[in-house]
């Protein structure tokens, strides 16, 4: 995975391989880009099953005043403009949120074009330097990720030493069921 932001732009990828029997191998890109306060937001997600680009467009009080999904076939309830709640993130800004800090991160409300998730903080420890962040994410609007599993919750650990001046924790975890995806640095 790779998250790069410069300014105005932003970029998220991801490769996932040797996935249970190849189901979930594929990629992701997702890019944004702020001009006059709007942030445009684009991803394209390919799999070994199908084919998703999403484009959509947030105000700089976090409402979206655009939604594109293809195929059509894609689109949820959640992609129509007037379903969407407010005070929203895209994903690109979401993850830079996770990724950038030094600390745990405040709450997150992720739009994606077809559902709406948030992460909070359920708990926070230290101990020998290092910070452990328990945020939950939470799928509260719209279908479940990964069909036909339509997971909903998920458990999400950030790690960060706090003995080294770098930005970001040093270890993300995600977990659902028996699934664990690990990222560190």
């Amino acid at each position: 995975m790779r998250y790069r932001a410069d300014g105005a732009s932003a970029e998220l990828q991801s490769r996932f391989a040797n996935t249970p029997l190849g189901v979930f191998d594929g990629s992701f890109e997702a890019t944004t880009n702020t001009a006059k306060g709007a942030t445009a937001y684009h991803s394209v997600g390919i799999s070994t099953r199908k084919t998703r680009e999403i484009s959509h467009s947030l105000d700089q009080n976090g409402r979206v005043t655009a939604v594109s999904v293809k195929p059509n076939s894609q689109r949820t309830a959640l992609s129509v403009l007037a379903a969407v709640p407010q005070s929203v993130v895209n994903p690109v800004t979401g993850f830079g949120q996770l990724v950038t800090g030094r600390s745990c991160p405040g709450p997150i409300k992720i739009y994606d074009g077809r559902r709406v998730a948030q992460i909070g903080l359920k708990s926070q420890s230290v101990q020998n330097g290092i910070l452990t962040c328990l945020m939950d994410y939470r799928v509260v609007a719209g279908p479940g990720h990964l069909s036909p599993f339509r997971f909903t919750a998920f458990n999400l650990t950030l790690t960060y030493d706090l003995a080294k001046a770098q930005q970001g924790p040093r270890q993300i975890a995600l977990r659902t069921g028996l699934f664990e995806v690990v990222l560190r640095r």
